[in-house]
Formats: C-alpha cells, structure tokens, sequence
C-alpha cells in the first residue's frame, strides 16, 4: 500500500477497552457490568478512539444508562452518561479536537442531538432550529464544530447540519418536499469539509434507481456513482446503503456487479471508479459483509469481509490488499494473551472499522484465551496501527508551514527531515487565465534528509497536500489541483538519490498532492549522509473559484 510500502502496517493491535457483561470479570476501562455490541468505533488524527456504550452499570449492576466512551493508547473512561433507560442509537463521532457528537433518546423512535466537548468535559443538547427533526441520524461534528446530520420527520427525511449557531438545510426527499428530485434518502455520512454523502432514491419504489451523491451546504450535489438503472453504462446493479466520504469529497462504497453478481467495493470521486476489492471464491475476499466501509484522506478504504481464514478486516487503496486483523489472530489483553473470535458461530467483528489518515484502524471484536474458544472473555475495541515507523500523523489545520522531523534514533544515529524554519512558505505567484482554469507555478522550498544510521537501510521521503483554505470566509479547494515535478538537489558523496515521479495537477479531476506522493528516496546501503530535495510545483483550479488568499498544509514524512 502506498502509506506503508516500507514497513509492516499493524503488527501492533491495542486493546482501548473490554465487557464481558459480567460472565467471568470486571471487564477493561469501563465500570463492572456495562456492556456494548454491534458498534462501529470511531477514530480521529490523534489516534483517539469513542464509541457509545449501551449499557453502563451503576453501583447497582442492574441499573445502568447508556454512555459515551472516550480514550487513546490503551486508557479511556465514560466521559458521559444518560438517564437511566435511555439510549444512545447512533455512533458517537469525534473529531480531532475530541468533541463528540451522538444522540441521546429516550427508548422511544425519538431523540434529541448532543455534543460533547472536550474543553469543557461536558455535553449539552443542540438545538437546530430551523430544521426540527422528530429524531437524529448519523450526527458527526467537524473540526469547526459543525455537525451535519440526517433529520427524520413523520412524512420523510432531509439532509441537514448546524452550521454556524442554526440548522441549515441541504437536501430533502419528496416526503418533506414535493418538488424535490429524491424518494428516498438511506445512511449519511458527514465529512470535514461541511459535506454528506448519501445513498439516494429517484424511483418510486425507492429501491430501483440508486446513486451515491455528495450534498454541500448551499443545496448543491453531484452523483458520483450510479446503478444500471439510471445510467445504463454503469457496471453495478445496486448499492449497499451505508456509504462514507473523505474531506477531499471522494466515497467508499459496497456495489454489486451486473455482470457476475459479486459484491464489490468501490472508491469513486465521480470521474474515476477505483475497485478496490472484489468477491471470489478462490481469492482474498470471499465475502464481503454488510457494514459500511470506511475511507481516509490518502484514498485507503477499510472494510469487512469473509476470506480464506475466516472473518477480516481489510484495507485497500487500489493496488495491493492489507489485512488488518482476522479471526484467530493474537492479541494482547488485560487478561492475557487472547484470540480473536467466538465460540460459536457469532460474527467476530461487531459493527464496522474505521480508519484515520495514519492508517490507525478501530474495530470492536470478540475475543478468548489464546487457544480456548470455550471460555468467555467478552468483546474488546482495539486499534491496529498503520504507521510503524513511528512519524506523527499529518497536519490537521491550514498553515503555510511546511515541516515535518521524524526521529529514528536507536543510538546509532538517525533519521532526520527538515525544512529552514525561515524559509519555508511557499507563495505562488498570483493565478492566471488559461480559458478553463486558473494556474500559477512555483517552487518548493527545500527539504533536507540526513540519514546518520550505521544500518544504512535506505529512505523514502513522501508529501500530501490538505485542502486549501481560504484566509477569509468558508471557501476552499482541493488538494488534488496541486501537482509537482521532484528533483534532487545536492547529495553526498556516496549517497544513491533518486527524485519521486512527476504528479499532474488534478484538474479538473484527479488526485494530484492530495494522496502520498513520493518526493526522493535513496538506496539500501547508499543512504547515509545529507540530500536535499525539492519540486517544481503547478496549481491548476477552476476559474469560478472565488478570489482571495488560499493556504494548506503539506505533510512530508520521511520512513
């Protein structure tokens, strides 16, 4: 895979936290007694994983209310508790700050919107007006604390968010609007950069024409998928419902093919269909199960399946196939070392995962003693890291700082990347006209790579581009209209360095700096010394794009 080609992504699996509804123990960071299933754990950049527990246990075990979970390495709490006998019927979703929004009812069909923030230690109801929903789906807050949702009335459902201190409507279906041009919305999902993407209806039936649409704030959409029944080229017969989109508006989804019936997954950013796995009997993916896949920034896409081995979690960008746990795996837990499975024919992955930027996958399984499917050790929420090199996971904010220094000292020297911390703003000149675009060309600034290790095993230097901001208002563009030409501009006597591939401009689609590109590399055994790399850069955007100053980060990474 492209964000881990060097090492040996997610030989470490963490456990955050365990229940064995009071069969055998006390259970892992939660109160005796509390129990969750079939739940999907969220997490964010930091690594930081929620999740909502069903049931958490009083002092008196038979009493209990539904509660928010909130942790990282290996220590986590109840952040949050509800009335007693209420429940918590959605996923509770966290952003990078560690707020969290989920939706608290009261047994009933109904429930209201809560956001939890991580500055105050306390949740509190949000009010939405004027979009005034009988019940809440879906919710996930953004980096702004915006949080986009599915509102469900008597007569049907809208797409919708609270943006700015009021509810904000971006789409309904024909049950709340007549004139609108869906029957039926299923599962959304909620992304950083204020959109939601969707499984729609254009039918009757609300079944036989499917697309996959991305819905923005100001009532726009586009389809970037479709089924045979609303564009006869299309391969796939139908979808499953729950989809997931990035911050870059590319989705993730589960298809079934016209041609042989098999399930598919599919990444698509409406110009480019990308199957990222397909059902075989003889191959990787038997099965593919029915829970929503999850996909990242970098275009890697989580998800459950059947293989040779039993039930696992995979995870694809296109080319090559990861598996990041399967059933039989060892693990370590608070009781000792376990396996990954059941003693029965129950699923051993409950929910779906869920998969931040570094590659970081959460997942919630059932586990036993190393060897003993018979005994009864309850359910765990773990997290399997990607990232074995042990780098920080990229930039979350807009900054025109470009630097990143990655450590590797085991005492016998080390890895380092650098960037001038006085040079190392990259202005692009003002953008010019060339009919359909707007472009304007410049230079990286240079990066240093000294590599000081008496193994001499090589490096590899990669950058991504987050999405460009704009200074004043909401606006921005994509990463992906940002390209480069790598060079290598000075190196060591000895050194072996070879400057990355020229990447396009993503214009008017495409994925450009916005997915790890490699910047340079140099040879096992000619390493060792001191190389600085850098890049001619081309930007290429819409012309409607709005005027003003843009900034983003790029993140290198050195391994």
């Amino acid at each position: 895979m492209a964000a881990h080609a060097d090492g040996d992504p997610y030989d470490t699996v963490e456990l955050q936290a365990r229940t064995n509804l009071l069969a055998n123990d006390a259970g892992h960071n939660l109160p005796p007694g509390s129990s969750f299933n079939s739940i999907t754990p969220q997490i964010n950049e930091n690594g930081e994983v929620s999740f909502r527990v069903q049931y958490v246990a009083g002092l008196d075990p038979t009493i209990g209310s539904p509660g928010v979970w909130f942790g990282s390495g290996g220590e986590g709490e109840i952040v949050y508790t509800g009335n007693e006998g209420g429940t918590i019927p959605g996923e509770a979703i966290l952003n990078d700050k560690g707020d969290i929004a989920f939706t608290l009812g009261g047994g009933g069909v109904d429930n209201k919107l809560y956001l939890y923030s991580a500055d105050t230690q306390t949740a509190e109801q949000v009010g939405t007006s004027p979009v005034l929903p009988n019940s809440y789906s879906s919710a996930a807050v953004d980096e702004d604390g915006n949080i986009g949702f599915q509102a469900s009335f008597s007569a049907g459902r809208s797409m919708a968010a609270y943006r700015d201190g009021m509810g904000v409507f971006y789409a309904s279906d024909k049950g709340v609007d007549p004139n609108s041009p869906f029957t039926f919305f299923y599962t959304a999902h909620y992304n950083d950069a204020g959109q939601i993407a969707a499984k729609v209806s254009t039918s009757d039936d609300k079944v036989t024409e499917q697309e996959l649409r991305v819905f923005n704030p100001d009532g726009s959409s586009e389809v970037l998928l479709a089924n045979q029944a609303v564009d006869p080229e299309s391969p796939y017969k139908e979808f499953d419902n729950g989809i997931a989109v990035n911050d870059e508006g590319v989705i993730a989804a589960v298809a079934e093919r016209v041609s042989d019936g098999a399930k598919v997954v599919v990444r698509s950013d409406g110009e480019t269909v990308t199957e990222i796995a397909a059902e075989s009997a003889d191959g990787p993916v038997q099965s593919v199960r029915y829970f929503r896949p999850d996909i990242n920034n970098a275009g890697e896409v989580v998800f459950r399946a059947i293989g040779p081995d039993g039930a696992v979690i995979y995870v694809g960008d296109g080319e090559d196939l990861v598996a990041v746990a399967t059933q039989g795996d060892a693990v370590t837990t608070d009781l000792g070392t376990a396996q990954l499975g059941q003693h029965n024919a129950s699923p051993v992955f409950g929910g779906g995962p869920t998969i931040n930027d570094n590659g970081d996958v959460a997942f919630a399984a059932g586990v036993h003693p190393e060897g003993d499917n018979q005994a009864e050790w309850g359910t765990g929420v773990f997290v399997a890291y990607g990232d074995t090199d042990g780098s920080e996971p990229p930039a979350d904010d807009a900054s025109e700082e470009i630097v990143a220094t990655i450590p590797e000292d085991t005492g016998e020297g080390s890895l380092v990347i650098s960037v001038d911390p006085d040079d190392r703003t990259v202005a692009l000149p003002e953008m010019d006209s060339l009919g359909d675009r707007l472009a304007t060309s410049g230079e990286l600034r240079p990066v240093t790579v000294t590599d000081s290790r008496a193994t001499n095993p090589g490096w590899d230097v990669s950058a991504q581009v987050s999405e460009f901001s704009a200074s004043e208002g909401d606006d921005s563009f994509a990463g992906g209209f940002l390209g480069w030409s790598p060079s290598v501009e000075s190196s060591t006597d000895g050194q072996t360095v070879n400057p990355g591939d020229a990447v396009d401009p993503g214009f008017p689609s495409g994925e450009g700096l916005s997915v790890p590109r490699q910047l340079g590399s140099a040879d096992e055994g000619a390493g060792t010394g001191s190389a600085v790399l850098g890049a001619g850069l081309e930007l290429q955007i819409p012309v409607d794009t709005a005027p003003g100053t843009y900034t983003a980060v790029l993140t290198i990474t050195a391994i």
